[in-house]
């Protein structure tokens, strides 16, 4: 599942021995100040970068800011672990002793899961859920994660607390439709469809990430209908002409 993402499942490499274990003490500095006004400015072209898919740009950007800055760390761990280089485990690690502690369990959880330690995984993404309970990419993910294990009613209350956090709704709403679909519950899709007012990309991003998920239940040897039984439904309303065709008219 995209991180933060439809199931995309991009959860980067890394390596599971490389966890922080969760009895060890947490410190804590403070996020207050840290950036001039200029930096600040560099770092936000470093956002648009990462939305825009540019991360080795962003990456080359993050160069010139003070790493020691926990907002700055984060976004050099996070474009580190989804260009799939090891070293982000560090700087994640780094960020659990800082103010911003839980995207540092965040990050180590989905390598941990990348790696296919679930258990180190899922303890990981609920400390990152527990601490910061109102952050709606917390709350997908790890509902992502339990949708993975196929922990089904788990993997339904944080997806729908994910979408009633959320302000942009695609995300958490295209994972909880994957989520009715492999349930085979056409009134919840048509119902979540027609009040989020989704549509025929959101559906199709359902449709994958439902292929995906089954075929990641066939890894783990986890019982499961075949993805022909239940990712080929047919689309529970009719989307208009213009989202079907690209139109205007």
């Amino acid at each position: 599942m995209k991180l933060l993402l439809p199931l995309s499942f991009l959860f980067l490499v890394a390596c599971a021995s490389q966890q922080q274990d969760s009895s060890m003490p947490r410190q804590t500095t403070s996020c207050d100040g840290g950036l001039s006004n200029e930096q600040e400015f560099k770092l936000n072209m470093v956002e648009q970068r990462e939305k825009d898919g540019q991360l080795y740009a962003a990456l080359a950007a993050l160069e010139s800011l003070p790493e020691s800055v926990p907002a700055v760390m984060q976004h050099k761990a996070d474009v580190l672990r989804r260009l799939g280089r090891p070293e982000s485990a560090d700087y994640f690690r780094r960020l659990q002793k800082t103010c911003l502690s839980a995207w540092g369990d965040h990050g180590l959880g989905l390598i941990a899961a990348d790696a296919g330690d679930m258990k180190k995984a899922q303890e990981l993404l609920q400390r990152a859920a527990k601490t910061l309970p109102t952050e709606y990419r917390l709350r997908n993910d790890l509902g992502v994660l339990l949708l993975r294990q196929k922990k089904i009613e788990e993997a339904r209350f944080e997806l729908m607390t994910a979408l009633e956090l959320s302000s942009d709704h695609s995300l958490p709403a295209v994972n909880l439709l994957t989520l009715f679909m492999v349930q085979q519950k056409p009134v919840a899709m048509r119902s979540l469809m027609q009040r989020y007012k989704m549509e025929s990309s959101e559906w199709q991003a359902a449709v994958q990430s439902c292929e995906s998920l089954v075929a990641g239940w066939e890894k783990q040897r986890i019982a499961h209908l075949p993805s022909e039984k239940i990712c080929t439904v047919p689309s529970p309303i009719d989307f208009p002409v213009a989202a079907r065709t690209g139109t205007t008219g």
